[in-house]
């Protein structure tokens, strides 16, 4: 009795697997795009001040959420 087994090349296993995370992480991806987008567009967008703005910001609706 004899296997034979099919070999795929590496760089087509490579391109499934990201297109499989990127399906499954693809509103992170879309958020980590829009967030690099803002900070090459709006000059004040990736300051130290905006970012603990938005991050206090986020946390109260954090706080909303798991109460």
């Amino acid at each position: 009795m004899t296997t034979s087994t099919v070999s795929t090349p590496a760089g087509q296993v490579a391109r499934v697997r990201l297109a499989r995370s990127v399906q499954r992480q693809g509103a992170l991806v879309i958020l980590v795009l829009a967030v690099v987008g803002s900070t090459f567009a709006f000059d004040s967008f990736g300051t130290a001040a905006n970012l603990t703005n938005i991050a206090l910001q986020a946390s109260f609706l954090a706080v909303v959420a798991l109460a």
